[in-house]
């Protein structure tokens, strides 16, 4: 299990989402790609895997306005995605949306950048 020393080195950090479904996904960073920063982690224990909230640039998704994402593991076998992005490996994650949104995407997330220096963590 990570510590919240390692969460905080991935608060912060700018991450790409590849979105495989809907298969038709665009948004302004092109087809199937979402930008946004990692801006909470949660962690559930070993049984329970880890959720990323990911802040995002305003946009509409089934006609909801949206403006973060929370992501969970695809499979449980990569539930830590937090030592898959520490370590620069994507993971496979499902994205849902605030609750009453049905927002629900299959995405990769990939790490782009660090999260903010340990000073502001």
């Amino acid at each position: 299990m990570e510590t919240p020393a390692t969460f905080s080195a991935l608060i912060g950090a700018p991450v790409l989402l590849l979105v495989a479904e809907p298969w038709d996904f665009i948004s302004t960073y092109g087809r199937g790609r979402l930008q946004g920063q990692i801006s909470n982690i949660r962690d559930f224990g070993p049984a329970g895997g880890q959720e990323l909230s990911i802040s995002l640039p305003s946009l509409t998704i089934g006609g909801h306005r949206i403006d973060s994402l929370r992501a969970i593991p695809l499979r449980m076998v990569e539930s830590d995605i937090v030592r898959r992005l520490l370590d620069r490996r994507p993971a496979a994650v499902r994205l849902l949306g605030l609750e009453g949104s049905g927002v629900r995407l299959a995405a990769a997330i990939r790490r782009l950048g660090p999260g903010r220096p340990a000073a502001q963590a």
